[in-house]
């Protein structure tokens, strides 16, 4: 089991606890293990694994991921079917041209066709997980978060 894994399996026992409780509860002894309980707990928290309830007092719990501009473009493509990419932009809130862009590796990658300027068909629908081709959309790689 890794360190990692083993702050986490330590941190949902204890429920509220500050490093020195979860580095207890790891039976660590060093004071080197004790600073790296400390920098994981930093880098728990960055990544919403750990919640801050006040200074020095953590809790567990994995925050919800917030979806991210190409779920959303995804999401109104296979919800409405025939759409226009001012439709998308208007209802995602993303800039037109991620929009654009999404749109066109999705036609790259087969799941929709571009009737006419602006106006898009879904025509193959895999699921509601975002369909990723990456060696089709490289400029995208950047955009999803």
């Amino acid at each position: 089991m890794t360190f990692a894994e083993r702050m986490r399996v330590a941190a949902k026992g204890l429920g509220e606890f500050r490093a020195r409780d979860l580095a207890d509860a790891m039976e660590v002894r060093t004071y080197g293990e004790r600073a790296k309980v400390r920098d994981y707990v930093r880098d728990f928290i960055k990544r919403g694994e750990f919640e801050r309830i006040e200074r020095g007092l953590y809790v567990y719990g994995k925050r919800d991921q917030r979806r991210g501009y190409l779920d959303i473009i995804w999401h109104l493509a296979r919800s409405h079917r025939s759409f226009s990419t001012d439709d998308i932009e208007r209802l995602s809130g993303a800039a037109r041209a991620t929009v654009l862009e999404y749109l066109r590796c999705l036609v790259t990658t087969g799941y929709l066709r571009q009737r006419v300027r602006g106006q898009w068909d879904l025509i193959d629908d895999p699921g509601p997980v975002r369909p990723v081709n990456w060696t089709k959309c490289k400029r995208l790689r950047r955009r999803a978060s």
